[in-house]
């Protein structure tokens, strides 16, 4: 990529516009059919898009190409901003836009149905307060058919911490290992890059000729205190 900018942009700025467009394509359509090792899914998708829908003129094909270029590079030395601690034994979050395995230890959660809008985050929050629990991250979204949120979790500090069993609207769960394929995400978390998330773990589930074996979740690692642009998330 560093190498396609440094050979293009002399191009565009002397006034050949297609020559550019022609050496970032070139460089694309290399990385786009490059293996795991040398980039991510979300990049490989990233790539092909913007191939299959970039302008036919030259200057705006170049830039097409060029903000794809730097979505990449943005992308890879990007870190999660961490606001509370992990569960115990917890993986941390990551990588950005790669699908891979990860294993989650038994925890306990604390589980709402409904959304953040509809009064799930705020039962969640009365209920750690009155149990004396640590907020941690992430919280758990659990996805519908329709990969809307059903539900909400804020995740125990342990296992042993606290008791299972409801309180109120709230119910107390203690969930076994698990292992899941999962994909990070940076930016907010709306409809449509959820699908894209979604479709890379579906596309890696069928190369490694796997099926879902549960329902789909979001892990979000941040508060709406911190801008979409540095925002992480997970979908498994």
């Amino acid at each position: 990529v560093h190498r396609a900018i440094q050979q293009g942009v002399p191009l565009f700025n002397g006034g050949d516009e297609a020559a550019c467009a022609d050496v970032y394509e070139a460089a694309a359509e290399k990385l786009a059919g490059a293996d795991r090792d040398s980039i991510t899914d979300f990049a490989r998708w990233d790539l092909e898009q913007t191939l299959r829908t970039a302008p036919v003129g030259a200057s705006e094909r170049a830039w097409a190409l060029r903000h794809a270029f730097d979505r990449m590079l943005s992308d890879a030395d990007f870190e999660p901003r961490m606001e509370a601690s992990l569960p115990k034994g917890f993986p941390g979050p990551g990588p950005v836009g790669h699908v891979v395995s990860k294993s989650y230890p038994k925890y306990r959660a604390a589980r709402a149905e409904g959304s953040r809008q509809n009064g799930a985050f705020w039962a969640l929050f009365q209920h750690i307060k009155k149990n004396n629990v640590e907020m941690t991250a992430p919280v758990e979204m659990t996805m519908d058919g329709d990969m809307r949120m059903r539900d909400m979790a804020f995740l125990y500090e342990s296992p042993t911490q606290g008791s299972a069993g409801r309180q109120g609207s709230v119910a107390v769960l203690d969930l076994d290992r698990t292992q899941v394929l999962s994909v990070g995400m940076r930016g907010s978390r709306g409809e449509e890059r959820i699908a894209i998330a979604k479709k890379l773990v579906e596309t890696r589930m069928n190369e490694l000729g796997l099926k879902p074996a549960g329902d789909w979740r979001v892990f979000g690692y941040n508060s709406p205190m911190v801008s979409a642009s540095k925002r992480f998330w997970e979908l498994q």
